[in-house]
């Protein structure tokens, strides 16, 4: 009697035991699809007669080799928006927006639960209030929710995260930080303020609504423009002055016009408040000169400074050599051709 109740007692247990291995590989094999979706399956946001979208990049898939995970062959009509798909490409992705590029593998995910999260990821695409996106992506799957991340139409829009509960389909979605845009925005603001592509050191000899002329270019302040001294301490615009020393920090300049034209990225004040500087503003003020733009200077020389400047408010534009002694406080004007 004791023997069969000892049986029947180890055969509910091993039935028991069974029952919570089988529940537990189970559960085991749902966490590891959710994961291999998230770090492995792209969504198909769109399809074409011989493309789909995906992420921000239209793939050509006439060339592809098209099946599923389970080995089956299908074609391009089997796949759809909110598929989740293995793609391999060639690649070579065409500059546009949206990109272009070649699939050479296209793999749909055909299993049950691949199935469920790309009905769920389609559901999310036909019913977000955004208007038209792209480069949606799988973020997180559980057994009751599934959250997707994509942008706004357009470069370096806004980016948002939905979240669906997979068990009464309600979904929200909200604006999030787009990391990208923000890093490629701190690249460009900081290379501007870094540029030094291209350097030009003279005399500041007018100031411009919206920039300065130092010797023969007009510079226009770029919005991100810094100012600062030898030192590198910061400094603001109107501790500049004309006839002030400076280096100026710029784009290429055009050539076009007289003077030529260039965007101010950074303005470093060699010298300012000397003689010089007031002699500069001199040439500008004095009268002798309508508007005089300086074309070439040279450094001191036995206590004389000497440019050569240009008057471009006078019909016929000639060159003068104006030499200036600092010490004594002369000054000499010398005509010279024009060629």
């Amino acid at each position: 009697m004791f023997k069969k109740i000892n049986i029947f007692i180890i055969i509910i247990l091993l039935i028991t035991l069974t029952g919570c291995n089988l529940n537990k590989t189970t559960l085991v094999g749902s966490l590891n699809m959710n994961e291999e979706l998230v770090n492995s399956a792209r969504i198909i946001q769109d399809t074409g007669e011989s493309n789909i979208l995906v992420d921000s990049t239209y793939y050509s898939i006439d060339k592809a080799v098209i099946g599923t995970t389970s080995g089956k062959k299908i074609s391009s009509k089997d796949l759809q928006p909110g598929s989740l798909i293995n793609l391999k490409t060639t690649g070579v992705i065409m500059t546009s927006f949206p990109g272009q590029g070649e699939a050479t593998r296209v793999i749909l995910y055909d299993d049950k639960r691949s199935q469920e999260i790309s009905e769920a990821v389609r559901y999310i695409l036909e019913h977000q209030p955004n208007g038209k996106i792209i480069s949606p992506s799988l973020q997180k799957i559980t057994d009751d929710k599934l959250i997707i991340h994509f942008f706004e139409w357009t470069i370096n829009g806004k980016k948002y995260e939905a979240t669906l509960n997979l068990k009464n389909k309600d979904l929200k979605v909200i604006e999030i930080k787009n990391e990208f845009a923000e890093k490629l925005k701190e690249q460009q603001e900081k290379a501007l303020k870094d540029k030094k592509d291209f350097m030009y050191t003279g005399y500041i000899t007018k100031v411009l609504p919206n920039g300065l002329r130092i010797n023969r270019v007009d510079f226009t302040f770029d919005k991100s423009i810094t100012f600062k001294n030898q030192k590198g301490e910061t400094l603001k615009l109107e501790n500049f002055q004309v006839g002030d020393f400076v280096t100026a920090y710029h784009s290429h300049t055009s050539t076009e016009t007289f003077p030529f034209k260039g965007t101010l990225y950074q303005l470093e004040q060699l010298m300012n408040n000397t003689p010089s500087t007031d002699w500069i503003k001199s040439l500008t003020e004095s009268g002798q000169f309508i508007e005089p733009v300086i074309m070439d200077f040279w450094q001191e020389k036995d206590g004389t400074k000497t440019v050569k400047i240009i008057d471009i408010k006078k019909t016929k534009k000639f060159l003068y050599i104006v030499n200036y002694n600092h010490k004594t406080g002369k000054q000499t004007v010398k005509e010279i051709p024009n060629k």
